[in-house]
C-alpha cells in the first residue's frame, strides 16, 4: 500500500476500502467509522477463515488427518478474533474525547487503522501458505504467531489514548 503525506490522505484512501465512512471529527461519527472499520476487518478475517477452512478440507481429501488439529489451532484463533474485534464496544476504549483529539492524533489513527488492512493481508499470506505446506505444522505455527502480533496491535489501538 502505497504511503499517505497527510491525514486528509489517510483519510481518502481508508474511505475507498469502507463504503460509507464518515470520518473521525466528531463523537458520532468517531463511532460510526470506528465501527465501520471493525466490520471491514472483521470481513477481511472472514476470507482468513474460509482459506483455513478449504486447507482443512483438502487435508481431509488428502488423508491427512492427522495435520487438521495445527489448522483447528489457528482456526480457533482467528475465529476468536473476528468476534473481538466485531463484538467489542465500538470507539475502543470509550473514553476517546474527539475535541482533543487533533491532526497528528488523527493522523495517527489514520495510519494506524490503513495498517490493520495490510495486517490482515499478511495474515491472508499466511493462511494461503498453510494450504497444501509440504509442513503444515510449521505453516500453522507462522499463521498462529501473525494472529498473536495482530492481536498486540489491536490492544495498542486500543489503548491508544490523545495527549490532554
Amino acid at each position: 500500500m502505497t504511503k499517505a503525506r497527510g491525514w486528509s490522505e489517510y483519510f481518502e484512501k481508508l474511505s475507498r476500502l469502507i463504503p460509507g465512512m464518515k470520518g473521525y471529527q466528531d463523537k458520532e461519527a468517531f463511532r460510526d467509522t470506528d465501527k465501520a472499520v471493525r466490520v471491514a476487518v472483521a470481513g477481511k478475517l472472514g476470507d482468513v477463515k474460509k482459506v483455513l477452512e478449504d486447507a482443512k478440507r483438502d487435508l481431509v481429501d488428502d488423508k491427512k488427518i492427522m495435520d487438521l488439529e495445527y489448522i483447528d489451532r489457528a482456526h480457533r484463533k482467528i475465529q476468536r478474533l473476528t468476534e473481538t474485534i466485531r463484538y467489542d464496544a465500538y470507539g475502543y476504549a470509550g473514553y476517546f474525547d474527539p475535541v482533543l483529539i487533533r491532526e497528528p492524533e488523527l493522523e495517527q489513527l489514520y495510519q494506524f487503522d490503513m495498517g490493520l488492512f495490510d495486517d490482515v493481508d499478511n495474515l491472508m499470506r499466511l493462511a494461503q501458505a498453510v494450504r497444501g505446506a509440504p509442513d503444515v505444522k510449521a505453516a500453522s505455527k507462522n499463521l498462529e504467531d501473525g494472529i498473536e502480533k495482530f492481536e498486540a496491535l489491536l490492544k495498542t489501538r486500543r489503548d491508544f489514548q490523545p495527549p490532554k
